[in-house]
């Protein structure tokens, strides 16, 4: 959850600044929590650059508290509107709120019409320049600009990814992602002068690794090949299946193992499961821990006769793993379920590549 240079926050540094942050503000929930470390922690190793991930919404996030030079949407689809509001206008709003006094200059990925014109119309009204590769506001105002209108020519070249590219990330979805994270990295590049070329930007994007998101695991210490993906909400599990779609018969998967909260409207994230994945045996654990959790016999009701409930989540995967054959079993559903998955097995929080060795952190924390 926090990483400088794609390395851990080392093991040591955390009680000290977990006590730093508690200190500062009492009743901070874990996210404002970790929110504070990790601002901390990156200021203790003066960095270049510092990344944030906002947790729910904008409005009353806690990284909205932090001065922001860039901001990036993602696409904006429907998701936590039990807090930030029943329609998509809501939510959109919400998350528009992440443009402030201070931000220079906002990116964003292709959106729905509602989503757009409410992200460049607050955009517009703070003086912040909108960009995006497919947008333009009606009026020609300054908020909506292309991309391509405001950037040098080499520098536009190095901004528009081929279809081709290698992604380290998998699905279509990711390539969207990408182009979105490029945008906005060349804009920064140009604000501060920095030199960057097509080549290193190639490279970056191969090496992109996010454990959960549609992550391949190979089969071994005692787990079968596994596709570990959070897909959390509808948004994210229509991405995932598309993603499911594209592959070829041997990468899909044999069995799955499934479960989310109760908030994430378990009967739309079943629905879009069954749909794709038709008569895949599916195991269903209620996930551990969490007061949210649906009732793992309940969300077994809603996939039909191919759902089985599971008493835990090692006993869903050696289930899973029978029926599985020579094919991966996806485990899915909920980022709370792969994270007890992680905490069993932490190496896979890790790219492959890395090996599950104690990795070393090149910053010094003061």
């Amino acid at each position: 959850r926090i990483r400088m240079d794609d390395k851990k926050l080392p093991q040591q540094a955390w009680p000290r600044f977990a006590s730093r942050a508690a200190g500062t503000e009492p009743g901070l929930t874990y996210f404002e929590l970790l929110t504070v470390m990790a601002a901390d922690a990156f200021k203790s190793s003066s960095p270049d650059l510092a990344i944030f991930e906002a947790g729910l919404g904008a409005r009353h996030d806690a990284t909205t508290a932090l001065p922001a030079e860039m901001v990036c949407f993602t696409p904006i689809d429907m998701d936590h509107a039990d807090i930030l509001g029943e329609s998509i206008y809501d939510i959109a709003a919400d998350k528009a709120d992440a443009l402030r006094p201070g931000v220079a200059m906002a990116v964003s990925a292709p959106q729905a019409p509602i989503p757009m014109a409410i992200l460049a119309n607050k955009a517009e009204d703070l003086g912040i320049p909108f960009c995006s590769m497919d947008y333009r506001k009606k009026n020609g105002s300054s908020a909506g600009r292309l991309l391509r209108d405001i950037l040098p020519k080499e520098l536009e070249q190095c901004a528009r990814l081929p279809d081709d590219t290698p992604l380290g990330l998998r699905g279509a979805h990711q390539k969207m992602n990408a182009q979105t994270a490029v945008q906005a990295w060349i804009l920064l590049c140009m604000r501060h002068g920095w030199k960057t070329n097509s080549q290193s930007i190639a490279r970056g994007l191969e090496k992109a690794f996010i454990p959960g998101r549609l992550q391949y695991v190979p089969a071994g210490s005692g787990l079968p090949a596994l596709w570990l993906d959070g897909a959390h909400n509808a948004h994210g599990m229509t991405a995932l299946c598309a993603a499911l779609e594209a592959m070829d018969t041997m990468q899909r998967p044999g069995a799955v193992v499934f479960s989310c909260l109760r908030d994430k409207n378990p009967q739309a994230l079943a629905a879009l499961l069954k749909k794709t994945l038709e008569q895949t045996p599916v195991f269903v654990p209620t996930i551990d821990g969490n007061p949210r959790a649906a009732q793992g016999k309940d969300i077994a009701a809603l996939l039909g006769l191919s759902a089985r409930p599971a008493r835990d989540l090692k006993a869903a995967l050696d289930a899973a793993a029978e029926v599985a054959g020579e094919h991966p079993v996806l485990v899915c559903g909920s980022l709370y379920l792969l994270s007890e998955l992680y905490r069993m097995h932490p190496s896979l929080l890790e790219p492959p590549s890395s090996g599950n060795g104690e990795l070393r952190y090149r910053h010094e924390i003061r």
